[in-house]
């Protein structure tokens, strides 16, 4: 069996069905295909706490690295959570190698679910009672993401910068 050259494989996109992203890369994988499914961690308020969830970088998305002339294309449309292969004029539709890469060097992201302007009231804490406007996410050097917040304290708006789980 002749083994293809390294200039014949490609990294492809593969939507799924709704919500059977890790199905469909389970699968793949157990066929002897090479996927990434990159994940990230959200932080998502419950109960007036918040929880780390894992979810899809790229809802409903997975790569597969397929060789154009030996790989076998057959069985993956009908592998179980697999909708089809993201394609353009009915050819597979190729994804850049230096973005797979990045995505898999990439430490695990961390996103916030409070939206700008989302009104906050603060849990835990010194200012804990009072409420404020969230404005965005920000990554201490320290790795601990907080929430730049918008609170009027004694008729002044100040910005405070807020541990995620105050809220």
């Amino acid at each position: 069996m002749n083994l293809p050259e390294k200039t014949d494989i490609f990294w492809y996109a593969i939507y799924t069905k709704p919500r059977q992203e890790q199905r469909a890369a389970n699968n793949l994988v157990n066929q002897g295909y090479n996927c990434v499914f990159p994940i990230m961690t959200v932080d998502k308020v419950k109960n007036n706490a918040v929880i780390k969830v894992h979810q899809p970088l790229f809802a409903r998305y997975l790569f597969i690295e397929l060789s154009a002339s030996t790989s076998n294309w057959m069985p993956i449309r009908s592998t179980k959570g697999v909708s089809n292969m993201v394609s353009f004029a009915n050819k597979p539709a190729r994804v850049p190698s230096g973005l797979i890469e990045a995505l898999q060097l990439a430490p695990e992201l961390v996103l916030s679910k409070f939206e700008p302007k989302q009104l906050l009231t603060v849990q835990s804490g010194a200012f804990a009672g009072l409420t404020g406007v969230f404005q965005k996410l920000v990554n201490e050097p320290d790795g601990e993401s907080r929430a730049l917040v918008l609170i009027e304290i004694l008729h002044k708006t100040h910005t405070l910068s807020l541990p995620l789980d105050a809220f």
